[in-house]
């Protein structure tokens, strides 16, 4: 039995110094544990058998569920790391199998509708998403110094604060410097909140994004993440290697980029489908219909 609440305030300490987590991170972190200790402040196997009962009770997103199981996990790992337990009580919390959804990238007339509709300032911060794939928590933590206008590259801090170079396209830094001239700033945060140098939030960038979507007219929910994903789909539809995608991306696991894959194998299907002239799903065009040295369904072509 473990009295395990007073190790809270350490784990997330753990998180802030040693793991370089960011505040929205421990924040998330500090709730899903809290979540947990005020219905059980005692750490056994049954308390936890009964946490996993009470979440399931509770009607809650599996998503959700599941964050709150990793975090506790992560919890219990620590406490034993540091010598405070010597069981794997983690061992005993049943994740729930996530159905993995595939990313959904952008469409070109989406993009075109909501770049129209964008002052400078929302063309500069999601332009910045758009033609380099970070990630929204890198964007934020983005400094003016950190551009690199003759050499074409961005310096950003990935997850465990880890430095990574982005390469940056003329057409952005133009954009960029635009921006820059525009605010007056020459260092500093590069996208902070309307008349402060505090730098924005990812809450911000959403919400800023969804009312760009509606007065673009776009139908469908679009998330700042989705830049990310179509920027990704770009460079594989362009030719660019899994190993090359995944530095850019920050991955720090191959496996994490190969998802991408399957978004342009479905794209590439669907191509195949609509455009091969053996494909059964595909309807000949009336030139086709009229052209008598068509082969058969069948025949060899070569």
């Amino acid at each position: 039995m473990i009295d395990m609440l007073n190790k809270l305030e350490e784990f997330l300490d753990y998180l802030t110094l040693e793991k370089g987590y960011s505040r929205e991170t421990i924040k998330a972190y500090a709730l899903d544990l809290k979540y947990f200790f005020n219905d059980f402040p005692i750490i056994t196997e049954d308390s936890l058998e009964s946490y996993l009962k009470l979440l399931s009770s509770k009607g809650l997103k599996r998503s959700s569920i599941e964050r709150k199981i990793f975090s506790l996990k992560a919890f219990l790992k620590f406490v034993c790391l540091r010598g405070y337990e010597e069981g794997q009580l983690w061992s005993k919390l049943r994740s729930i199998k996530k159905e993995k959804r595939l990313p959904r990238p952008l469409k070109m007339d989406e993009v075109e509708r909501i770049f129209s509709q964008a002052t400078l300032r929302e063309r500069a911060i999601f332009r910045t998403l758009y033609d380099t794939g970070i990630r929204v928590s890198e964007l934020v933590g983005i400094q003016i110094k950190d551009i690199d206008f003759s050499e074409g590259f961005l310096k950003v801090k990935g997850k465990g604060s880890v430095e990574r170079l982005v390469p940056i396209s003329k057409a952005l830094t133009d954009i960029l410097e635009e921006y820059i001239n525009d605010i007056g700033i020459k260092d500093g945060y590069l996208f902070t909140e309307k008349d402060s140098l505090i730098p924005l939030t990812r809450q911000s960038i959403f919400l800023i994004l969804k009312n760009l979507v509606e007065k673009a007219g776009v139908k469908r929910r679009i998330s700042p993440h989705m830049f990310r994903h179509t920027f990704a789909t770009r460079l594989l539809r362009g030719g660019a290697d899994l190993r090359t995608v995944q530095e850019i991306l920050g991955h720090k696991n191959i496996t994490t980029t190969q998802i991408y894959t399957q978004v342009e194998d479905g794209a590439l299907r669907r191509a195949y489908l609509n455009a091969h002239p053996l494909s059964q799903n595909r309807k000949p065009t009336s030139s086709e219909k009229n052209d008598k040295n068509i082969p058969e369904q069948g025949e060899d072509d070569e």
